[in-house]
């Protein structure tokens, strides 16, 4: 089996990096996997003393047997988190065909990189198959599905992996959005998964909100392609601490609710190519949507904002 790299990104989180990346040294395919760690420059001088930690904590990493080789990438500059991933992925698919990406506040099971580079290749030829994730948020869902892995209209920014073929049809300036936001119908299909995308992706076009994974979603969507999903989670976030740059969201609330603990044991599985699932499909509206309440509040809200864009 021919490994992804993994891509980590770090910024000015020493204690969380360190978790990160000890979980992640203790993955049975660590020994055998090329890390690449990027590091973003500080935003400002305040930042300047953690950023200068994380980096003396990921070079002593480099010089520790804990991976195959270790390349780090250390930004000049501060470019933020969604500009640092889509370089940094763009930049490891110049060499590679399929990577690995993390952030810097992921706790991962033992089995997660063996899970998602199996994916990585059994699903590398599904046309239908945009992404894979070692995260799943629906808590005990072993109780109502019984594969072990599902698929959904969602893309995860949680402990993922894609293809270069994918990933390089990407377009960041999402120009299908204009004919989008006037289409009711193809909003609420955008919805299907979470009603919460549809607000996100409009306060990113319009406010130029920092977030690559809601334009790489409105691409999955658009090109018909899927995200699998483990049915049993095999990542534990620990950044809902008021340290990262999304953790104060409703959004970060959400995941935070289903942090479930991770095994500390591989969980064997067998992949497939589900079909989508109804229960799928309403644990994500209730997660990401809240109740029927909720939702249809959801629903009102981007029903007026289509208003507001028609008469604009």
């Amino acid at each position: 089996m021919i490994l992804a790299p993994i891509i980590l990104f770090v910024y000015n989180r020493p204690d969380h990096s360190r978790q990160t990346i000890e979980a992640l040294a203790k993955n049975h395919l660590a020994k055998d996997s090329i890390l690449y760690i990027f590091s973003d420059g500080p935003k400002s001088m305040a930042q300047e003393n953690k950023v200068n930690e994380v980096r003396q904590l990921i070079n002593k990493v480099k010089n520790k047997d804990l991976f195959k080789e270790v390349i780090i990438v250390e930004s000049p500059i501060n470019k933020g988190l969604a500009q640092s991933i889509k370089d940094g992925v763009s930049q490891v698919f110049n060499q590679y065909d399929k990577v690995i990406v993390l952030e810097d506040d992921l706790i991962t099971a033992v089995d997660f990189l063996s899970f998602i580079n199996q994916c990585l290749i059994y699903y590398r030829d599904k046309t239908n198959i945009g992404s894979v994730t070692g995260y799943s948020p629906i808590p005990n869902l072993e109780k109502q599905f019984s594969k072990d892995v599902y698929i959904a209209n969602r893309n995860s920014s949680l402990g993922w992996g894609t293809w270069r073929n994918r990933w390089s049809t990407v377009d960041w300036d999402c120009r299908q959005y204009q004919a989008f936001r006037l289409n009711l119908p193809q909003q609420w299909a955008f919805g299907n998964y979470g009603l919460d995308r549809v607000k996100r992706l409009h306060r990113q076009i319009q406010m130029n909100s920092t977030s690559w994974s809601i334009k790489f979603g409105f691409h999955q969507f658009n090109s018909g392609l899927m995200t699998i999903y483990p049915r049993i989670s095999r990542l534990k976030h620990i950044g809902w601490d008021g340290s990262g740059t999304h953790s104060n969201t409703s959004e970060a609330q959400t995941y935070a609710h289903f942090n479930s603990a991770i095994s500390s044991e591989p969980s064997p599985f067998h992949l497939e190519l589900p079909e989508e699932d109804p229960i799928i499909r309403r644990s994500f509206q209730k997660i990401y949507g809240g109740n029927s309440i909720q939702q249809w509040k959801y629903r009102l809200s981007i029903l007026w904002i289509q208003l507001l864009q028609y008469y604009k």
